[in-house]
């Protein structure tokens, strides 16, 4: 999906279970046949049956995490399914949130390592 020069995939299902995904994603990405880089990638989980990807590479920007943010908060608000409107950075290790909300804004604080390609 292109959003405002941002660019991700989602993968919806029929599967209530799509958003555990977010425990393996290193699984779930060789399952999709991708080889992340040593970067890891952005994780949105906007609804049980919705896993949204981007493999962050040296030509990631802003406006990916822009996009995907807008996206999955729209998602999020619109589906009967509703999981959260959270951006999540896997760095090839381990999950961890990259934003918060606090019921009206999204707050991104981005870490170092991630901060640096942008």
């Amino acid at each position: 999906m292109r959003f405002d020069d941002g660019s991700f995939l989602v993968f919806e299902t029929e599967s209530v279970y799509q958003a555990s995904w977010l425990a393996y994603p290193g699984k779930f990405v060789e399952l999709l046949g991708y080889k992340p880089g040593p970067l890891g990638a952005l994780l949105s989980i906007p609804a049980t049956n919705i896993l949204c990807l981007h493999l962050v590479t040296e030509a990631t920007t802003i406006n990916d995490i822009s996009a995907m943010l807008r996206v999955t908060g729209l998602m999020q608000a619109q589906h009967p399914s509703a999981l959260s409107p959270l951006l999540y950075w896997w760095d090839g290790s381990s999950v961890q949130p990259i934003s918060g909300h606090d019921g009206e804004d999204v707050h991104l604080f981005v870490p170092d390592e991630l901060a640096s390609i942008l």
